[in-house]
C-alpha cells in the first residue's frame, strides 16, 4: 500500500504548471518538444512526451507554478507508449535530488487553489485509493492510521480536522447521491444523541434519545440500510427527528462511527438517495470508509485534547489545586484558600492516600508563612520520648524542626498512631510556639480519638479548622482527570512522548473501589507506563506476571511486600520500575519451584525473547540483594544453569 505522500495529484492544463526536462543541457521545451504534466506527488511525476525515452534515463527537472520553482534530477522508472498524436510515450520519472519537503510544498500550492468540488474529489479518490476493502458486511474496512496524519498534511489549507472531515463527507454524500447527511454522536453515557456540527467542531444544543434504528446501529455494530414508508414509519427516532426538524426522510444508510480504542462514538447517516432509491453496495462501501476515517479522526482530536487537557490540570497543579471535578474536590480548594489566609492550626482526616499532606502543603503555599519552609515529621517513626525531642529540639551540630522552621509550618503525619504519653509530650513541646503553624493528619476523627482516650488537649489544640478529606470512591468524577493529570506527569518526569490511556483501562478505573484511594492510582498507573514504555496507547491486560492494581496481587507475595503506598512511602529509593522488577523475580521463583516451565516456556509466559527474559531476571536477582540482602537459591541455580544459556 502507497503511502498518501506518494500519491500522484492529478494535474490539469488550467492549473498552469509549467515542466521542463533538460537533457544534455538542452531544454526539452526550447528544442520544440511538446511536454505535459499529468500527474506529481513528493516521490515522482507523469508526463506524456514526443521524444523517444528509455527506462533508467536521467534528466534535469524543472517545475514552475506562480512563483515557486524547484529543479533536480530525476530518472525514467516506467514508460508506455502513448497513441495519441501529439505524444510518443507516458513517461514515470522519479526524483533522485530533489528534497521531498520541498515538493511538498510545491504540491501544497497548487492544491490550496483547487476549488471544493475538484478537492473533494481528489480528497475521496486518495481515501479510496489507499483504503483496503472488502465489501462485504461480515468484513470491516481498513485503512492505515497514518493515513489522516498524511491527509491533513497534503491539505494544509484546512488548519481544522472537522472542516477537512465535512469536505469529505460532502464528497461523499454526492458520490453516492444521497440528499441529506448527518452524524450523530452519543450523549449523556450513551442514552441519548446530538447532532455534530461540523463547521462549528461541536455537537448542536437539541438532545434526541436514543432509540429505532440508531439504537440498533450502536448496539449491533453493523450497517443499516432500509427505507421508510410513509405513513406507516413505527420507528421512534426518526418519528421525532422529522417532527422537530419538518423534514422527511425516505431511504436511508446508518453506519457506527467507532474510535481507535473500540468504543463506538457515534452513527453516520445518510439519507434521501436520488430516485428515492434504496442505497447500494458501492454505498456501503464509501459510508463505511468514511465511518472509519470519522473514528480515526475523532480518536486523533481526542489525544489532542486530553494531552491539551493535561496539561492544563498540571497547570493547575502547580497553582496549588487539587485535581478533580467534584464538589467535594471544589470544597477542599475552597477549604485551602480560606485556611490559607488564616494562621489557626489545622487537624486534617481521612483515609491513607487520599491526599492529606497534599492538603497540608498547600494550605502551607496559600499562607504568609510560604515564605519560610514546611517540616514533615512523620510519627510512625516517633516510638519514645527520647525520639520525639530530638525531632523537635535542637542539640550541638543537630538543628530540631522547632528552629530550623520557625517562622513556617509543621506538619505532623499521622498524629493519631503516637501513644497518649508522647501526646502529652508534644503538645507540651509546642504548646507555646506560635511563630510556627501547626499541622496534624490523622486516619480517624477527632470524636473517635478523644473517646478512644488520646490526649485531648493535643488534638483540641489543632482543632482551629479542621476538615475530612473523602475517599476517591466517594468522588468517582475526579478520577479521569486524575488519570490524565498522572498519565501526563509521570510521562514527563519519565522522559516519555505523551501517551493515551484505552477506553478498557479508563472504564476498568471507574468501576474499582481504590481502597487505597489516589495513591493506589497513581502507582497502578505508574505500573501501567511502566509495562507500556513503548507504546502510544495503554491497554489493560490482566495478568499474574504483571498486576496493575493492588487486588489482584497474591496475599502469598513471596517476600512479603506490601504494595500499598506505606512501603512506597518506607522505600522511597525503590522507584516503581524496581519494584515491578522485584515482583517479577517472586513470581518467577514460584513457576521455578513448581518445576513446570522450561526456560524458553517461562519466556514465552512474559511475552519475551529468551535472551530479554534472563537480563530482566539477572536484573532483578541484583536488586533483590541491593534492596534485601537475599536472593533465591532456585533462581541462583537456574541462572547458572544450562537451562539459561
Amino acid at each position: 500500500m502507497k503511502k498518501l505522500r506518494q500519491y500522484r495529484i492529478p494535474i490539469k492544463s488550467e492549473d498552469s504548471v509549467d515542466l521542463d526536462l533538460i537533457v544534455d543541457s538542452k531544454s526539452l521545451i526550447g528544442l520544440g518538444v511538446p511536454i505535459e504534466l499529468v500527474n506529481i506527488s513528493s516521490s515522482g511525476l507523469g508526463l506524456f512526451v514526443s521524444s523517444p525515452t528509455e527506462l533508467g534515463d536521467v534528466f534535469e527537472v524543472k517545475l514552475k507554478y506562480k512563483n515557486h520553482s524547484i529543479s533536480g534530477m530525476g530518472h525514467v522508472v516506467r514508460r508506455m507508449e502513448e497513441s495519441s498524436k501529439d505524444y510518443t510515450d507516458y513517461v514515470g520519472v522519479e526524483f533522485v535530488e530533489i528534497d521531498s519537503i520541498l515538493i511538498q510544498n510545491f504540491i501544497h500550492e497548487i492544491i490550496s487553489d483547487m476549488n471544493s468540488q475538484r478537492l473533494r474529489g481528489l480528497m475521496m479518490d486518495m481515501i479510496e485509493n489507499e483504503g483496503r476493502s472488502i465489501l462485504s458486511k461480515d468484513d470491516p474496512i481498513e485503512v492505515s492510521a497514518s493515513i489522516l496524519t498524511d491527509l491533513f498534511h497534503v491539505f494544509q489549507k484546512y488548519n481544522n480536522s472537522h472542516q477537512l472531515m465535512y469536505l469529505f463527507s460532502q464528497e461523499v454524500k454526492r458520490s453516492i447521491g444521497a440528499r441529506n447527511f448527518r452524524f450523530y454522536t452519543f450523549e449523556h453515557e450513551g442514552k441519548n444523541v446530538s447532532i455534530f456540527d461540523f463547521k462549528e467542531g461541536k455537537e448542536l444544543d437539541s438532545v434526541l434519545p436514543l432509540v429505532g434504528h440508531l439504537k440498533k446501529v450502536k448496539e449491533s455494530g453493523k450497517v443499516i440500510k432500509s427505507r421508510l414508508i410513509k405513513g406507516k414509519n413505527e420507528d421512534q427516532f426518526y418519528n421525532l427527528l422529522q417532527t422537530l426538524f419538518e423534514t422527511h426522510i425516505d431511504t436511508f444508510i446508518l453506519a457506527p462511527v467507532v474510535d481507535k480504542w473500540g468504543m463506538t462514538i457515534g452513527v453516520l447517516e445518510f439519507s434521501n438517495k436520488d430516485g428515492h432509491e434504496l442505497f447500494n453496495e458501492e454505498d456501503y462501501f464509501k459510508v463505511t470508509l468514511l465511518a472509519t476515517i470519522l473514528g480515526m479522526n475523532f480518536s486523533i482530536n481526542n489525544d489532542v485534547e486530553n494531552y491539551e487537557y493535561a496539561k492544563k490540570l498540571q497547570s493547575f497543579y502547580d497553582a496549588g489545586q487539587l485535581i478533580g471535578t467534584s464538589e467535594e474536590c471544589r470544597y477542599l480548594n475552597s477549604f485551602m484558600e480560606s485556611t490559607g489566609a488564616s494562621d489557626d492550626n489545622v487537624f486534617i482526616y481521612g483515609d491513607y492516600g487520599v491526599g492529606k499532606k497534599l492538603i497540608a502543603i498547600g494550605i502551607h503555599e496559600k499562607s504568609a508563612r510560604s515564605t519560610h519552609g514546611i517540616g514533615h515529621i512523620n510519627c510512625h517513626d516517633l516510638d519514645s520520648e527520647k525520639a520525639l525531642k530530638y525531632a523537635l529540639n535542637s542539640q550541638g551540630d543537630h538543628i530540631g524542626a522547632l528552629e530550623l522552621y520557625s517562622g513556617g509550618t509543621i506538619m505532623f503525619k499521622d498524629i493519631n498512631f503516637l501513644s497518649k504519653d508522647l501526646q502529652e509530650v508534644l503538645y507540651h513541646e509546642i504548646e507555646n510556639r506560635n511563630d510556627i503553624r501547626f499541622i496534624a493528619t490523622s486516619t480517624k476523627n477527632y470524636e473517635s480519638l478523644v473517646e478512644s482516650e488520646h490526649y485531648s488537649e493535643l488534638y483540641q489544640f489543632f482543632m482551629g479548622k479542621s476538615v475530612r478529606v473523602p475517599t476517591l470512591n466517594e468522588r468517582k468524577e475526579d478520577i479521569i482527570p486524575l488519570i490524565h493529570f498522572f498519565t501526563y506527569q509521570l510521562c514527563m518526569q519519565n522522559d516519555l512522548a505523551p501517551k493515551s490511556i484505552s477506553h478498557e483501562v479508563i472504564s476498568h478505573f471507574q468501576s474499582y473501589d481504590w481502597p487505597g484511594n489516589i495513591s493506589e492510582l497513581k502507582i497502578a498507573l505508574e505500573r501501567l507506563i511502566v509495562m507500556g514504555r513503548d507504546v502510544k496507547t495503554l491497554a489493560y491486560k490482566r495478568s499474574r506476571a504483571f498486576p496493575l492494581l493492588d487486588r489482584e496481587i497474591d496475599i502469598d507475595f513471596t517476600f512479603g511486600l506490601d504494595l500499598h503506598h506505606d512501603f512506597i512511602d518506607h522505600f522511597e529509593v525503590l522507584s516503581s520500575g524496581d519494584f515491578e522488577e522485584l515482583y517479577f523475580y517472586s513470581y518467577v521463583e514460584e513457576l521455578v519451584a513448581k518445576d513446570e516451565y522450561s526456560f524458553t516456556e517461562l519466556a514465552m509466559k512474559f511475552d519475551l525473547d529468551g535472551e530479554k527474559f534472563y537480563e530482566k531476571l539477572y536484573h532483578a536477582h541484583d536488586l533483590m540483594m541491593k534492596y534485601f540482602g537475599v536472593n533465591s537459591e532456585l533462581i541462583n541455580i537456574y541462572l547458572e544453569s544450562d537451562l539459561a544459556a
